[in-house]
């Protein structure tokens, strides 16, 4: 909740009014910490069940739909950096462009 409600309220005031105002500094601080927060119990959560071979009788499609989840936070979270307007906006664009363009996928421009 805390990473939805942050991302909500910093989406709706603009990269203009976090990098400038000492709130939305804050509130850009709480929600970066929430996602790491949150991909640090993502991540400890799936190796306990990885090694606990939480996958076996017939449970493959809840490890599907885990996975599929998972896939669509990572999309979100390197979007998500994209919208911060700034150099490292730039860069993070960049180098997320090279890896698609190798594998063949070409971005229009």
């Amino acid at each position: 909740m805390v990473v939805i409600g942050s991302g909500i309220i910093i989406a709706i005031f603009g990269p203009g009014w976090w990098h400038v105002s000492p709130a939305g500094h804050f509130l850009n601080s709480v929600h970066f910490w929430g996602v790491e927060v949150f991909y640090f119990g993502l991540v400890l959560h799936l190796l306990a069940k990885f090694f606990k071979a939480a996958w076996r009788d017939g449970r493959w499609r809840t490890w599907a739909i885990g996975l599929v989840t998972f896939g669509v936070t990572i999309f979100s979270g390197i979007t998500g950096t994209l919208l911060q307007q700034n150099w490292d906006a730039r860069w993070n664009a960049v180098q997320g462009k090279d890896p698609m363009s190798a594998l063949g996928l070409q971005c229009v421009q």
